[in-house]
C-alpha cells in the first residue's frame, strides 16, 4: 500500500494548494488543478493507497472555504473507492 502524508496547514493559496497535491499524490501532469479533477483522479485510483491529512482547524482566510471543500471532496472520494484509505488529523493553528 502506497502512503502519502499531506501537510496542508501552511498552504495559503489554491495554486500552491494543487502544486502541493500534484507532487504529494504524484498526479499525472495532465491534472487540471481543481477539485473536480482531483476527486476523478481518485475515484479511479486503481492501487491501494493510504492518504493521511493533516489541516488546519482554523485555516487562513483565504483557504477557509476552500479547504472545507477539499476535505469533502477527499471523503466523497473515499466512500466511492474502497482502495482508498484517508486519515484526519486536524491541527490547531499556533
Amino acid at each position: 500500500m502506497r502512503e502519502v502524508m499531506l501537510n496542508l496547514t501552511q498552504i495559503a493559496t489554491r495554486q500552491a494548494l494543487h502544486d502541493y497535491l500534484k507532487e504529494a499524490l504524484m498526479l499525472p501532469a495532465y491534472y487540471g488543478r481543481n477539485l473536480d479533477a482531483l476527486y476523478e483522479l481518485l475515484v479511479s485510483e486503481s492501487h491501494p493507497l493510504r492518504v493521511t491529512v493533516c489541516y488546519a482547524i482554523s485555516p487562513a482566510a483565504e483557504m477557509a472555504e476552500y479547504q472545507e471543500r477539499l476535505l469533502r471532496v477527499m471523503d466523497d472520494a473515499r466512500r466511492e473507492n474502497d482502495r482508498l484509505q484517508v486519515i484526519w488529523q486536524p491541527k490547531r493553528g499556533e
